[in-house]
């Protein structure tokens, strides 16, 4: 799940165990910080900062 710095959800992506990269097109997002969140269906496993730039 991607959000942006309000906490929104922007993009939502499944994944499945064999996935080893996931891209994300950025050219239709504002240019700013969001949060990708990496999580199961029990618990976020991670989450990271992305900026986004014009």
């Amino acid at each position: 799940m991607i959000r942006d710095v309000a906490g929104r959800e922007v993009h939502r992506l499944r994944l499945n165990a064999r996935d080893q990269q996931v891209v994300w097109d950025t050219s239709q997002a504002a240019p700013g910080t969001y949060t990708v969140v990496l999580q199961n269906k029990q618990r976020q496993l991670r989450a990271e900062k992305l900026m986004v730039r014009p």
